[in-house]
C-alpha cells in the first residue's frame, strides 16, 4: 500500500475528504474481489442464512429506485445492498481494516489513535444499482460517537465512474452550520451553493470522508457492477453513543 501524501490532514480539514487513487495494490485489491464475490454468491445461495446481515434493494427508500420502473424495478430489488459485519465473516477485510496502512489514514485525519465502529459492503448491480439522496453520516442512528470525531472510508473494489454509482461531495460543507445544513437540503441541488464534486476513481482507491460531509450517491446505470468496503472509524476518546463496536478491542489493535 501507498505511502501517505503530507498534505493528508490539511486536504481533509480544507475538504471533508480526501481521495488517495490506487492506494491498494492491484494484487490485494483482486483478492479482496475475489472474497467479496464468495460472500456475494453465498448470500444469494442462502438467504435464510443472512438474514440478519444482508440487506436489498427492496429495503431501500423508494426514491433511491425512482430511476427505474416495471420489470427493471422489480429485478432491481431483488439485488444485494448491504452486507453488514464484514470483518466478522472475510479475515482478509479483517486484516486490511487493522492494518498499520489503514489505520493510519484515519488516525492521520482524526489526529489521534482510532477505533474500528463498523464495516460493511455496500454494493451497486450493473444498470440496476439503486442512487441515495444527499446526507450526512454525523450523527446516524445505528453506529455513532458521542461527538463528531469519526469518519468513513470508502474503499472502491472496482472504482466508480459516474455511470457505475459515484459518490458525491460537497467539498468544505463538514465546515457547515445546521442551518446552512438544513438550507442545501431544501434547495433544488442545482441552484443549490456548494462545490459539488463527483469521486469518480481507479479501483483500489481509498476515500476518507469526514461525517459531517454531505454527499450523495449516483444509481448505477453502467455495465459494470459496483462494491465497495465501507469502514467508520472513531477517535479512541470518542465513545460509542449508539450502536456497539464491531470488534473486541484487542481484535481492533492496528498491527
Amino acid at each position: 500500500m501507498k505511502t501517505l501524501p503530507e498534505s493528508l490532514q490539511a486536504d481533509f480539514g480544507r475538504d471533508g475528504f480526501v481521495m488517495l487513487p490506487r492506494f491498494l495494490e492491484p494484487s490485494l485489491n483482486s483478492r479482496l474481489r475475489a472474497s467479496v464475490e464468495l460472500l456475494m454468491e453465498d448470500v444469494y445461495t442462502a438467504p435464510k442464512k443472512w438474514e440478519a446481515e444482508a440487506l436489498y434493494q427492496s429495503q431501500c427508500q423508494p426514491d433511491q429506485l425512482a430511476h427505474l420502473s416495471g420489470d427493471q424495478r422489480k429485478n432491481a430489488e431483488a439485488m444485494l445492498y448491504i452486507v453488514g459485519r464484514l470483518t466478522r465473516h472475510l479475515p482478509d477485510v479483517k486484516a486490511l481494516l487493522a492494518s498499520r496502512s489503514v489505520v493510519a489514514i484515519a488516525e492521520a485525519v482524526l489526529g489521534e489513535e482510532v477505533r474500528l465502529h463498523f464495516s460493511n459492503l455496500t454494493l451497486r448491480a450493473s444498470r440496476l444499482g439503486c442512487g441515495n439522496a444527499w446526507h450526512r453520516d454525523y450523527p446516524n442512528q445505528f453506529c455513532c460517537g458521542a461527538d463528531e470525531r469519526q469518519l468513513r472510508l470508502i474503499i472502491c473494489l472496482d472504482g466508480m465512474a459516474e455511470a457505475q454509482g459515484a459518490v458525491r461531495v460537497v467539498a468544505g460543507s463538514h465546515h457547515w452550520t445546521k442551518a446552512q445544513w438544513a438550507t442545501f437540503k431544501r434547495s433544488d441541488e442545482a441552484k443549490a451553493n456548494g462545490d459539488v464534486r463527483t469521486l469518480g476513481c481507479p479501483p483500489g482507491t481509498v476515500v476518507a470522508l469526514d461525517c459531517r460531509t454531505a454527499h450523495s450517491v449516483l444509481p448505477n446505470i453502467s455495465a459494470e457492477p459496483r462494491a465497495n468496503i465501507i469502514a467508520q472509524y472513531g477517535a479512541r476518546s470518542n465513545p460509542l453513543a449508539v450502536g456497539d463496536y464491531e470488534l473486541e478491542c484487542n481484535e481492533s489493535e492496528s498491527e
